[in-house]
């Protein structure tokens, strides 16, 4: 899959994360950078500050 059938493909997707662990630590500023997760994760953020 190249980016733009990505990008076709992504409104109509379904995404499932697991928690956000030890794994996922130090990922947070490539998850702002994602204009698809920014607003999300801005707002957990938000709420848990």
């Amino acid at each position: 899959m190249d980016k733009s059938q990505l990008q076709l493909a992504l409104p109509n997707a379904a995404l499932a994360f697991r928690g956000y662990n030890v794994t996922n630590l130090g990922r947070t500023p490539e998850l702002l950078a994602c204009d698809a997760y920014r607003p999300i994760l801005v707002s957990v953020l938000q709420k848990a500050s």
